[in-house]
């Protein structure tokens, strides 16, 4: 099984509802967020569709 690496970077811009707001940059491109869970799945899709991506490629 082969290691592959990824970076996200997140930006909290405000806090309200007792959730967090913000944008999350992931290769070069920008999406917003309305809350922790909509961070987590997008997230989630990411590494789920550079898994598939590695996986057909092999």
């Amino acid at each position: 099984m082969q290691m592959d690496e990824r970076t996200f970077r997140v930006t909290v811009s405000s806090q309200q509802y007792h959730t967090w707001q913000g944008v999350l940059e992931y290769e070069n491109r920008t999406y917003s967020f309305l809350s922790e869970l909509d961070l987590v799945r997008m997230m989630d899709d990411f590494l789920r569709d550079n898994k598939e991506k590695t996986d057909t490629e092999e």
